[in-house]
Protein backbone atom coordinates (compact mmCIF):
# COMPACT_ATOMS: atom_id res chain seq x y z
CA UNK A 1 0.00 0.00 0.00
CA UNK A 2 1.15 3.53 -0.74
CA UNK A 3 0.33 6.51 2.02
CA UNK A 4 -0.27 9.62 1.94
CA UNK A 5 2.55 12.17 3.22
CA UNK A 6 2.78 12.16 7.34
CA UNK A 7 0.76 8.72 7.75
CA UNK A 8 1.93 6.16 10.03
CA UNK A 9 1.39 2.73 8.48
CA UNK A 10 0.82 1.73 12.17
CA UNK A 11 -2.16 3.75 12.68
CA UNK A 12 -3.60 2.28 9.44
CA UNK A 13 -2.89 -1.36 10.43
CA UNK A 14 -4.49 -0.54 13.79
CA UNK A 15 -7.63 1.04 12.10
CA UNK A 16 -8.17 -1.81 9.77
CA UNK A 17 -7.30 -4.86 11.74
CA UNK A 18 -4.10 -6.14 10.23
CA UNK A 19 -0.50 -6.54 10.61
CA UNK A 20 2.80 -4.73 8.93
CA UNK A 21 4.91 -7.03 7.16
CA UNK A 22 7.30 -4.74 5.72
CA UNK A 23 7.88 -1.16 5.57
CA UNK A 24 9.88 0.86 2.72
CA UNK A 25 12.30 3.45 4.64
CA UNK A 26 12.72 5.89 1.18
CA UNK A 27 9.34 5.82 0.40
CA UNK A 28 5.67 5.99 1.89
CA UNK A 29 4.59 2.46 1.33
CA UNK A 30 4.18 -1.01 3.25
CA UNK A 31 3.10 -4.19 3.35
CA UNK A 32 0.02 -5.28 5.73
CA UNK A 33 -2.10 -8.59 6.02
CA UNK A 34 -5.26 -8.97 7.42
CA UNK A 35 -5.52 -10.95 10.79
CA UNK A 36 -8.42 -13.42 8.96
CA UNK A 37 -7.23 -14.41 4.94
CA UNK A 38 -11.10 -14.84 4.14
CA UNK A 39 -11.19 -10.56 5.15
CA UNK A 40 -8.53 -9.96 2.05
CA UNK A 41 -10.75 -8.45 -0.06
CA UNK A 42 -13.11 -6.30 2.28
CA UNK A 43 -10.11 -4.81 3.93
CA UNK A 44 -8.76 -3.74 0.69
CA UNK A 45 -11.84 -2.48 -0.64
CA UNK A 46 -12.04 -0.41 3.05
CA UNK A 47 -8.59 1.13 2.85
CA UNK A 48 -9.55 2.07 -0.71
CA UNK A 49 -11.87 4.42 0.95
CA UNK A 50 -9.37 5.60 3.62
CA UNK A 51 -8.31 9.29 2.73
CA UNK A 52 -4.61 8.48 4.73
CA UNK A 53 -4.47 5.33 1.90
CA UNK A 54 -3.28 6.86 -1.52
CA UNK A 55 -3.48 3.23 -3.30
CA UNK A 56 -3.92 -0.67 -1.90
CA UNK A 57 -3.15 -3.39 -4.10
CA UNK A 58 -3.22 -7.21 -3.47
CA UNK A 59 -0.09 -9.08 -3.47
CA UNK A 60 -0.22 -12.28 -5.00
CA UNK A 61 2.64 -13.79 -4.34
CA UNK A 62 3.09 -17.48 -6.45
CA UNK A 63 6.78 -17.67 -6.22
CA UNK A 64 7.31 -18.03 -2.32
CA UNK A 65 7.69 -21.70 -1.97
CA UNK A 66 6.02 -20.81 1.60
CA UNK A 67 2.28 -19.23 2.24
CA UNK A 68 1.86 -16.29 3.84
Amino acid sequence: MRLEPKVAIEDIALDHGMTVLHTFGAVPMGVLMPHLREETISKILTMRDDPRVGSVVLDVNYYDKTPR
